[in-house]
Parts: C-alpha cells; sequence; structure tokens
C-alpha cells in the first residue's frame, strides 16, 4: 500500500504516466474508428453544454471519493473531462479487448 502510494503522490504520475496511458488509450481509439480527438473537440464546443457554461453545483457537495484524483483526472471521476471522455474510453477499451468487435466491443 505505501509503495503504491508513494508512486501515486510522485511527480512521474502526472508528468510521465498519466500523458503515456492517455496517449495510449487515444491511439487505441482512433486505430479502431473510434474518432476521439473529433468527438471531444465536438463536445467541447457545444455552447449550451454545461462546462461552457460555468455551470456551479449550488451548496451541493460530493463525497470526496468524487472529487479526487482518479485516473487520469486530477479533479476526479466527476469532473468535466471524465465525463467528455466516458464514452469514448469505453469504446477504446472494449476495442482493445474484444478486437473481433471492434469499436462496437462494449456494447
Amino acid at each position: 500500500q505505501r509503495l503504491l502510494t508513494l508512486a501515486l503522490n510522485s511527480p512521474l504520475w502526472d508528468y510521465v504516466l498519466v500523458p503515456q496511458a492517455r496517449a495510449s488509450i487515444v491511439k487505441t481509439a482512433e486505430e479502431n474508428g473510434i474518432p476521439w480527438v473529433a468527438a471531444k473537440e465536438w463536445l467541447k464546443s457545444q455552447e449550451d453544454a454545461p462546462w461552457n457554461n460555468n455551470y456551479a453545483y449550488n451548496g451541493i457537495s460530493f463525497p470526496d471519493y468524487y472529487t479526487k484524483s482518479f485516473h487520469a483526472y486530477s479533479e476526479g471521476n466527476l469532473s468535466y473531462d471524465a465525463a467528455i471522455e466516458q464514452e469514448l474510453a469505453s469504446r477504446a477499451i472494449g476495442a482493445r479487448n474484444f478486437p473481433k468487435f471492434g469499436e462496437a466491443g462494449e456494447d
């Protein structure tokens, strides 16, 4: 447990491991017909989306689990970045785990 905690708190996590993992999953997606980059750009460009409107969770508090660093998301898995990438990442993982089905591997 201590070794894992040390690794997760290391600068290597944020500056080496996370970017490499992200690049790997994006590459897997794109190679399997999942337009990660284009889809993410399109989602971020939606004017009415909450991430473009400074939406505030007035008075709502979330358990620490949702706001602590998780995988590649320093703001936690309840962040807008995590939400934007969730389906893309699921499809990429499905394509990697079930190559016979490609981008439909998670369906």
